[in-house]
């Protein structure tokens, strides 16, 4: 059963005469939301009230879908507990949108939505604009969602520098609202909680006044009971202009499940991984949540030579061989991986890999992986650039090994150019 404090605070602010941000704690669906509503004649106001209340009436009436996780959770359960958020979230976009339609002077009114679904061991987030969550975990802080606005657009292609978007007029343009038009996109994050992971979920009024290393260095040295009036009182501070809420959430007690390995190992075994080195940690998140682990006693086959190439594999602990035939072609300890051509290719297996010792081990399949990718194309982009890089270091390197065994500089373009100039004399 999963145990966790929560505190929860809104201020108007200083430079704002109403609030319009929005904010929920439910401790039964163990669902937080905050939303920061944009809009003249107190249309934000609507808009961020109306969608913390829609996005809580949509998850409650299902949460038959979030019990029979609780009761026996699977991959399939759970994916369908993370389309319940989106359609939580696109409910809330469609209600705003018709009132909108309906009142001329809340035409155009909107707000952002930042939501928390807590499971047993598993957080679900769906997000819209550039209201934030932040998870601290093991000595470090991480911004789990992106921001939906125009200065963050320009800051991932490169136009504008971290020093620029502090001063840039564009601060508050977003890209993605809900309630604006009648479909909005929302991105969802399922990942794996740890105990004693630490949630902050923040409108713009009060992230905008602090770096990621001021908040982590507040973490670890203010009461947890008071972090959010400090954070408050130090933006009112610093200027107070826009309204200031929060939600933080402390988990103190997960469910472990059998044979669990913590995210933090997961995420930290990816990194290694030369396909996975290029990511953030967010997306690595999202990664370690469709790994499965499975232990194979000491001289059990893993893979068998010719069996299909859908998985990928990576060893936590123990010794494996790479085998053909009878021969021993390489021996993997822990922290080493194998199989990764999987993930882009359906071939046979070249080779058995067995145990030599008890093993722990962590695999990916193609069909999970490519779920995940569909769904998050920049996954998919870093992913193929860091593949290209994979083969081209591995092209230079047979081109070195070609060399030694000729005796001079061989190039694969060369070789390649041999072979087309010998077909075409036979063809002639």
């Amino acid at each position: 059963m999963i145990h966790y404090q929560v505190y929860a605070q809104s201020d108007i602010g200083k430079k704002r005469s109403q609030n319009e941000d929005a904010l929920l704690v439910d401790d039964q669906l163990g669902l937080f939301v905050v939303a920061d509503g944009m809009g003249g004649h107190a249309a934000g106001e609507v808009a961020s009230a109306n969608a913390v209340n829609e996005i809580k009436k949509v998850v409650g009436d299902n949460r038959a879908l979030i019990q029979a996780f609780q009761d026996g959770p699977s991959a399939q359960r759970r994916w369908a507990v993370k389309e319940l958020i989106e359609k939580a979230v696109q409910s809330a976009n469609n209600r705003i949108y018709r009132l909108a339609l309906m009142d001329p002077a809340q035409k155009k009114m909107g707000t952002t939505v930042t939501c928390l679904l807590l499971l047993e061991n598993h957080g679900i987030i769906g997000h819209v604009g550039d209201t934030r969550l932040y998870l601290v975990r093991d000595g470090r802080i991480h911004q789990l969602t992106e921001d939906h606005s125009l200065v963050s657009q320009h800051l991932k292609q490169g136009r504008i520098s971290k020093e620029e978007a502090k001063s840039s007029p564009y601060q508050n343009v977003l890209t993605r609202a809900v309630g604006v038009q009648e479909w909005v996109e929302i991105d969802l994050i399922d990942f794996e909680l740890e105990q004693n992971d630490r949630f902050l979920l923040a409108s713009d009024g009060l992230h905008g006044y602090f770096e990621e290393e001021e908040l982590l260095e507040l973490f670890n040295k203010e009461p947890l009971e008071h972090m959010l009036s400090t954070l408050i009182d130090l933006s009112n501070e610093r200027g107070g202009k826009d309204n200031i809420t929060g939600i933080l959430v402390n988990v103190e007690q997960i469910k472990l499940e059998h044979k669990i390995t913590s995210a933090t190992r997961k995420i930290n075994s990816l990194k290694a991984v030369p396909l996975f080195q290029k990511l953030s940690y967010r997306q690595l998140t999202q990664i370690a949540n469709i790994l499965k682990e499975t232990r194979y006693p000491s001289d059990s086959h893993i893979i068998t030579e010719g069996d299909p190439g859908d998985t990928f594999y990576i060893c936590l602990e123990g010794r494996v061989k790479v085998q053909k035939g009878v021969t021993t072609m390489t021996e993997l300890k822990a922290g080493d991986y194998f199989g990764e051509m999987a993930l882009v290719d359906n071939t046979p297996r070249s080779a058995n890999v067995i145990a030599l010792t008890d093993c722990h081990i962590l695999s990916m399949s193609r069909h999970d992986f490519f779920d995940l990718i569909k769904q998050n194309p920049h996954i998919a982009i870093k992913f193929l650039w860091n593949f290209t890089q994979v083969l081209t270091q591995r092209l230079r390197q047979t081109s070195m090994e070609l060399s030694v065994a000729f005796g001079e500089p061989v190039e694969l373009p060369d070789l390649m150019s041999l072979d087309q100039g010998g077909d075409a004399a036979d063809q002639s």
